[in-house]
This record gives structure tokens, sequence and C-alpha cells, in this order.
């Protein structure tokens, strides 16, 4: 352990003298040797030694640095100083005090002249850094030498070896083709360096530093971070400069889903295709990578470290993300691997292996003969026989070499490396190895900068805290890319065998670290950071977060993530031990798996659930776990049409979150509860109870939540017919839920506002904003939203005169009751009324769903989630009204009266709350326009129903606020303009 000793002369009468002058010295002197990896040692009668935890020539030379400048320091004040002494010296010595005892000695030893001295024992180790001179049996520092080195960082230690050149040799053939890229598996056993070669080639092939890395964490519950390492890449700041303006729009929607990190703060960040959104996200920065490599007539290469480990489903995003620019030829993909085979998606392209094979003792003694003589303490047939010519175990033997002066003992040649690797584990200083443990445990969920205040928090100084990440990627024991993964995959278990209890200590102070970051909002929580916070040792921290998680993943809609945390696949909660806590994780488990199956439109299984809901409340359970409980059985309720029951369920779920003084959970309920009254019929209520959820905004309410609350007021709005107050509302809601990458409600704002465009005749505004909406459905896979998106589409390209090209759209799914709805729309605007009537005879009909969704946005047409959100009727019902009621009209178009009139009667007179049926105006007018006009008294009177249509209509538009609103919808809808111009020619308007 190397020492830097400070002797300040005079120092009582100094600090009478110049107390500040001292202290403002220490403190400069301080922040200097910490910033290089060292610590105060003691501080007594003017004698201040610090000490260096050596492991390398990379610590030397900082160490060296750090020893000149704290000189330069005490020099620059030196005039108004009796005289200092300066020593840095090597001390091996078993405790503090036997060290500071030979400090004393050598201080003794040391002429009163002012600068900086070497110890004889540090003399042959520095001389590569300082230029000395001898003074009898001591040194006196003259200069330091500029570059100097010794054992170098490992990656500059693989650069020239037999092996990074017989990799190279492999991938030449690749690189030098004219065709497709193709994959190289590099893979050798633990120890071989494949992660490290695979870097340098990178870095010789194309030519730049930092190579793009994907690392899949050992041991990670959630795959779907991969990419997160590709955030600390260097290039992930200018990914924009090497996209089109479409490309940068993209780019910035899905940039996020890198990041790897799932459930961000209440109100902030709650994605729900964070993993449909990966693929594209992935796919971009590869782009931007590849454009900017062929500007610099590079080839681009990544990197996907332990390949095996890539979950399959990953993998085959990895290979859409990358297959374009490898069939190009523009980009190579080198993956590592402990074993010769590729997972299955990879082997769908092109690939080739090359096996990592150890190095010989020519090899060895070859590299040896390169590095000083200091590191030659064994033959080359030994040193080849203790790390089995591997060469991460190589460097590894030197490194322990430099670091020790000692060649490491072998008892059992069968048994060298793990001996080897055992050693040198050893070695490590207790920051480094408590640091590798951190690494172990927090390497999925936490950066570098968190996991060094960990080592703050558990008593290590912050510059040693910060540095000794330095010093571990150097000397090969972590990767460099993103948060620190430890090179060995038996790392943990050989540091947690070391470290005993002090391992359970650091477990302890990083979960609670993690808790203090996760109350803050600082810690976006992953199924990782999950795990770890559910072990926690205080159980009501354990159930706060599962509390937390399971809500957060219910509002993305992770099923799968919400069945795997219920049965203790994710990690087991500790809350569970305590009798009052597992009670309490019960009764949230069944208001989870009760909104699971409604979710899940399990009619059957939601029942069966419900049933036995009376079994898990009693006296003893928490309240707030009642209060959630209740809300899913309102939500449930709902789901089914009872909306009675829902009713007095969500007003005894206010009171419950009123009482607990939840603001989230009274914001949430307030939002089911303005769904039941807009599905009762009573707009006015409804609306009042969505501006109450948002209300509480400022205090938590997520911002999915905030979301719903918009665009559910948004659609309350169209439906009441205030159009001006509804395109307010869905704008709101699209910027809320794209800030917060809420794709599915995002999605549904936006078509809402395309409906009102609709209604109010804007028929181009209508196609262009539907047709911007069909390309994020595709990229995250909602086949659902972009059916009816591209249904609604062609509608209004068809209504504003683009009949053709509509009925080319909807031909591809006229067999659904809503295209078919469209294309007879579209046929006859376009005269063919025999094929418009062909086509609604020829439909599918479409059972309804027997559960209505109850947390996210309703796709199963373009009427659910707005017609359907009123009145017991499902949206397959109203879609089959719509096209009895005009194939009726049809009907009378071509002379067959009664059947028309028979039709159109039913669906124009049923009682569905009139005011707020947008269809109903239509469907009056259509049901006048088949009444014959002969004075028959089995036929209603034609002028009477035409009238009624026209007040209908003129009821609506004293509902909306703008004047061109008004307007609009009045003579701009072509049906209204129709039904005005039928209504003049009867002096009816």
């Amino acid at each position: 352990m190397y020492v830097l000793a400070i002797e300040t002369a005079g120092y009582r009468q100094l600090r009478k003298l110049h107390t500040g002058l001292l202290d403002s010295l220490e403190r400069e002197c301080r922040t200097i040797v910490e910033s290089s990896g060292g610590e105060l040692l003691s501080r007594s009668s003017g004698v201040t030694i610090y000490r260096f935890r050596f492991s390398g020539s990379y610590d030397l030379s900082r160490i060296v640095s750090a020893a000149w400048n704290v000189e330069r320091c005490y020099q620059s004040v030196e005039r108004e100083l009796f005289g200092y002494t300066i020593c840095l010296e090597q001390i091996i010595a078993n405790d503090e005090e036997a060290m500071i005892e030979a400090i004393d000695l050598l201080l003794k030893r040391l002429p009163q002249d002012n600068g900086l001295w070497i110890g004889q024992n540090a003399v042959t180790a520095l001389t590569p850094f300082i230029r000395m001179e001898r003074r009898l049996d001591l040194w006196k520092a003259v200069a330091p030498v500029e570059g100097a080195a010794v054992l170098p960082a490992i990656s500059d230690f693989v650069d020239g070896t037999e092996a990074l050149s017989r990799v190279l040799d492999a991938i030449e053939p690749v690189v030098n083709s004219n065709g497709s890229s193709e994959v190289v598996l590099l893979y050798g056993a633990e120890g071989s360096g494949v992660g490290f070669l695979a870097r340098r080639a990178g870095v010789a092939i194309s030519g730049v530093q930092s190579i793009p890395t994907l690392t899949p964490v050992s041991g990670s519950v959630e795959p779907w971070g991969i990419g997160a390492s590709l955030i600390h890449h260097e290039h992930y700041g200018c990914v924009e400069e090497y996209l089109s303006e479409a490309e940068r729009g993209l780019w910035q929607r899905v940039r996020y889903a890198l990041r790897g990190a799932w459930f961000g703060t209440p109100g902030e960040y709650q994605p729900d295709h964070q993993r449909e959104e990966l693929l594209p996200a992935l796919q971009l920065f590869v782009v931007s990578y590849v454009r900017r490599m062929r500007q610099a007539s590079s080839m681009a290469v990544m990197i996907i470290d332990r390949i095996e480990q890539v979950d399959d489903r990953v993998g085959r995003i990895i290979v859409a993300a990358c297959g374009e620019s490898m069939r190009s030829g523009e980009l190579l993909i080198i993956g590592t691997s402990g074993r010769p085979f590729l997972p299955a998606p990879f082997r769908t392209i092109e690939y080739r292996k090359h096996a990592v094979h150890a190095m010989t003792t020519e090899s060895i003694s070859s590299r040896l003969g390169e590095l000083p003589p200091k590191l030659h303490v064994d033959s080359s047939a030994r040193v080849r026989s203790l790390t089995r010519g591997r060469l991460l175990h190589l460097y590894h033997y030197l490194w322990l070499v430099e670091r020790e002066s000692r060649t490491p003992p072998m008892s059992d040649p069968e048994d060298s490396v793990d001996q080897l690797l055992d050693i040198v584990i050893d070695s490590l200083s207790p920051v480094e190895l408590e640091a590798l443990s951190i690494a172990c445990t927090c390497a999925g969920c936490l950066t570098r900068d968190a996991m060094s205040e960990i080592l703050v928090a558990a008593g290590h100084p912050s510059a040693s805290a910060t540095e000794v990440w330095s010093t571990l990627i150097a000397s090969g024991f972590v990767y460099d890319e993103g948060p620190p993964i430890p090179v060995y995959e038996s790392i943990p278990h050989r540091v947690s065998v070391r470290l005993g209890r002090r391992a359970d200590e650091l477990d302890a102070i990083a979960r609670d670290e993690l808790y203090r970051w996760f109350r803050s909002g600082e810690l976006e929580l992953s199924p990782d950071s999950y795990r770890m916070l559910a072990e926690h040792r205080d159980t009501l921290v354990a159930l706060e977060v599962f509390s937390h998680f399971s809500q957060i993943a219910l509002l993305r809609g992770e099923v799968e993530l919400l069945h795997r945390l219920l049965d203790g696949s994710i990690g087991a909660n500790r809350a569970a031990d305590d009798p009052k806590r597992r009670r309490v994780i019960e009764v949230l488990g069944y208001a989870l798996r009760l909104a699971i199956v409604s979710r899940g439109q399990d009619y059957d299984a939601a029942a069966s659930v419900y049933s036995s809901w009376q079994d898990r409340i009693s006296d003893r359970t928490e309240r707030e776990a009642i209060a959630q409980l209740t809300l899913e059985r309102a939500r449930y309720q709902y789901a089914i049409g009872n909306f009675a029951e829902a009713d007095q369920l969500a007003r005894h779920t206010v009171v419950l979150y009123q009482e607990l003084g939840s603001s989230e959970g009274g914001a949430e309920a307030h939002i089911e509860f303005g769904r039941i009254k807009l599905a009762e019929g009573y707009a006015g209520e409804a609306r009042e109870y969505f501006a109450l959820g948002r209300a509480e905004r400022d205090n938590g309410l997520a911002a999915v939540h905030l979301a719903r609350s918009e665009v559910l007021e948004g659609v309350t709005a169209y439906l009441y017919g205030n159009y001006s107050r509804a395109i307010e509302l869905c704008e709101r809601a699209m910027t809320t839920s794209e800030v917060a990458s809420v794709r599915d409600w995002e999605l549904f704002s936006g078509f809402v506002r395309a409906r009102v465009e609709i209604e109010l005749g804007r028929y181009e505004e209508a196609a262009k904003q539907l047709s911007r909406l069909c390309g994020p459905a595709h990229s995250i896979g909602h086949d659902k939203a972009k059916m009816v998106l591209n249904a609604w589409h062609a509608r209004a390209l068809s209504l504003g005169g683009s009949v053709r090209r509509a009925c080319e759209l909807l031909r591809e799914q006229e067999q659904r009751p809503e295209a078919a709805y469209f294309l007879a729309e579209a046929l006859n605007q376009n005269g063919d009324t025999h094929g418009a009537i062909d086509v609604l005879e020829r439909r599918r009909p479409v059972r309804d769903p027997r559960l209505r969704p109850t947390l996210s946005a309703r796709w199963c047409n373009g009427f659910d989630g707005v017609e359907a959100s009123v009145g017991s009727e499902g949206p397959e019902s109203i879609v089959e009204r719509l096209c009895v009621a005009f194939h009726g009209y049809l009907l009378g178009r071509i002379g067959r009266t009664d059947e028309a009139v028979e039709q159109l009667r039913i669906c124009s007179r049923k009682q569905r709350g009139s005011t707020l049926d947008p269809n109903l105006p239509l469907l009056v007018f259509w049901y006048s326009s088949v009444l014959p006009g002969t004075g028959d008294a089995r036929y209603d009177d034609p002028s009477t129903e035409l009238g009624r249509s026209v007040k209908l209509v003129q009821e609506r538009v004293s509902r909306t606020d703008s004047p061109q609103h008004k307007n609009d919808y009045r003579y701009r809808n072509s049906w209204n303009r129709s039904m005005f111009d039928v209504a003049r020619r009867n002096n009816l308007a």
C-alpha cells in the first residue's frame, strides 16, 4: 500500500498565526488526494498521512500525480511556512498502527528540506514515473515522467496479442465481402477474454474507440433491458444528426424504450407499449450509427455480449432491428459466448463461429517479453499452467504480480484457474471487493453513479467510491459500457463468501438506498429493482412496493407480469412473512386477479373471482386494500353492465379514499364514477367527476389517469354535442399521453378528435389525422386499433370525395360490420345502391364481448368507447343497428318501402338516451326519407319525422361553443347538409 506523508514544521505556532492558511491548505490537499483514490489515514501534531489502495500502473500514475499536486500546493505558500517535508513510500504493514509507526520513523530520517521525497521501497516501482536524485540512501523527486506505464489496462493489454490477431483473421473475410454481413460468434471458456477480444476487434475494424454493446444481465428477471447500455454510448447523444425529419420525430417518441427501466414515479411515466417500441428505438439507433460510420468510410460494428443469455423474444427484436443493415453489408455483429452455439433467432441469418483457444507457452513468452522485467517472476511454462493459457487469467496473474510483488502459489495443477481467481479476489481492497458485491447485486437496475452512492452510504469516502469503478474497469473485473457488470460469472459467489456478514450489511444498505430513491421519485422501478425492494427487511416497505408495482403494471396492461408477480416468480415479497401484511397482500392480490380477468374479457373467470370477494375482507384488513378491492368491484360491475351496483360501489370507493387522504386513489375513483354516470346517461355529472379526477393532478395523479379523464370527458362532450370542448380535451389528452408514452390512450384520443372532425364535415382534416395515427398503431403492433383507424380513414376519404380509394381500402375488411357499413355508404355515394345492399347482406355478424374494458381504451370498433359508453348496449349492437338502418334506407331507395319502413321505425324509435346519441338525427332522417307521403295511416308522416331530425340537429348545434363549429356541423357535414336541403324544399328550415 502506498502512503503520502506530509510534515509541516512549526505546526502549532503556525496554527496560532495562520489558522486560515493551514485549513485552506489541508482542504485543498485532501481534495487532491481523494480525487486520485486516496483517503485520510491520520492527522496529528503537524503530520498528515494519506493512503492509496494501489492496484496497477494506472493507479501508480494517479498516485504520483496526486503527490506532485500536493507538493505544488505547499510550494505555492512556502514563504509563509517554516518548512515542510512530503514523502511517498510503499509500506507493508499488518495494521494501521504499524503503518503509522513506520511512517514516523521514515520522517525522522528525512532532512528538513522542502520538497517531495521517495522512500526506498517505492523507488523501483516509481522509477518509470518520476525522475529522482539520490541523496545518500534517500531519493529526492525532481520531475514527473510524462506518459510512463508498466502493466497496461486490460483493453490495451489485449492489443497486439496473438489471440486478437486470430480473431481479426476470422472476421476479415466477413468485412471484405461485397455481400451481406454475418454474425461472428466468439466463444471460449471463462477467463479466455472473449468479451475484451470482441471489443478490441470492434475497435480495430471500425476505427472508433467505443463500440455499441448489448449486454443481457445474468440473473435478471427482465430481459427487455438489454438496450440500456446504449444510452451510455457516445453515439446516443447524436442519433438525431443522422436521421431524416420523419425518423427524428419517431425517435423522440420511442427513444425511452432503450432505457430498460419500466416504471417511473406516479404521475410521470407509465408507458404501455415499451416492449413493442423497443424495436423501432433499436432500429433507429442502428440506422443512425450505420449512417455515421458510412460517412466516415468505416464499418459499423455492434457487440452482443453473452449472446447465449439473450431471450428469444428480444433476439427476434435485435435481428429485426439489425437485419437490413446486415443485408446491405454495412453492419457487423460480434457475439460472445461461453458455448459454441447461437440462440435460435440469430440462426435465421448467416453466421460463423470462432473458438478462442488457449495461448501456447511460446505466445505467452512472447507477450511477457514485451512487458517490464519486474513482471517476469515465473517461467512461461508455469504461467501457462497457472492460467491455462486463457488471456484474461493471464492478465489477472500479471495484475496480481504487480500489485503483490509475488507469484501466486499453486497447490493443485488441476485447479489452478480457480486458485488463481481466488487469490486475485483476495488481493482486492475492501472498497473494491464491496463495489464488486454491489455490482453483482444491482447491475440489472442501477447506474455506476448510483452504486457509488451506495458505497458512500456503506462508509467509503466519496472519492474512493467514485474512482473504484475506473480501477475495476481498467483491471478487467467489470465491463465499461453502461452499469458495471462483472466479467466473471463466478464472481458473485466468490465475493459473497469473502464478505460474509458484510455482504448482508451491504445488501441491506443497497435496499435502503433503493427505497430512499423510490420514495423521492429518483428510482425508475423495474422488475429487477422491485425484486430487491420486495425483499426489504421492513415488511411495510415491501408491502408499499408491491402495491405500487402492481398498480402501475395494471395501468400498463402488463398482464403476464402481474401473473408472475402474484405467483412469486419475480421474487418473494417479504411482507408475506408478517400475518397482518400477508392479509393485505391477499386482498390486493384478489383485486388484481379480478382486474386481470375483467381486462381479458373472460366473463366466466371474472364472475367466479367476483363471487368469492366476501371471504377476502375482514375488520383487520387495512383500509387501503379495502379501497382498492372496492374500486375493482365497481369496475367489474361496470364491465358487465350493472350500472346501479357499480354506482354504489364507486360512491363507497370515493368516500374510502377521502377518509384515507389518498388524492391519487380519489382521482382514480372519481374517473370511474364519471364513466358510470356517463353509462347511465348523465353527461353533466360525468363531466363533473372527470374534472374532479383531474383536480388531483398536482398530488400525484398517474399520467394514464390524467389522459383517461381528459379523453373520457372529451367523449362526453362529443356525445352531448359540444364539439368545441371535445376538440380541446382530446388535444390535451393526446399531449398528456404522448409525453407519458401511453400509446393506447394517445391513439384513442386522436381517434376521438378525428371523429369530431368527421362530425363537423371536415373530412380532409379527419383523413390526415387518422392517417397519422395509423403509423404509431402499426409500430406498436396494435392490430385492433389499426383496423379501426384504417376503416375510419377510408370513411373520411369517402365522405370527402375520394370514393374509389375508400372502396379499395374497405374491401380488405368488408366482412366486419363496421367496414361493411362504411363500404355500403361509399358505394351508395357512388350511385351503386344494389352493390351497397349486397355488401350489407353479406356482412358477418359479430357477437358483443360480454365484458366492457375497464382500464384500457376500447377498440372493438370505432363506436366502442364512444357511443357504447352510454347505456347497456354493446358496440356491436350499435354497429348492427346502423347497418340495419342504412340497409332499410337503401331498400327504400329501390322501392321496397314496407321493408324499409319496418327496419327504420325500430332503429329510429329505439330509446337510448337520445340527447347523447350523435347518430339519432341521421337515423330519423333516413326514416323520413323512406316514408311515403300518401296519407296512409299505416305510416308516420314524413314531414313530421324530417322536422324531428332537423330539431335534433339544431339541439346539438346549440350545445357547441364555437360559431364556426356550429356552422360546420350544420352545413359541412354531408348528411346534415342533405337533410337541410330536403327540409328547405319542404319549408321546414
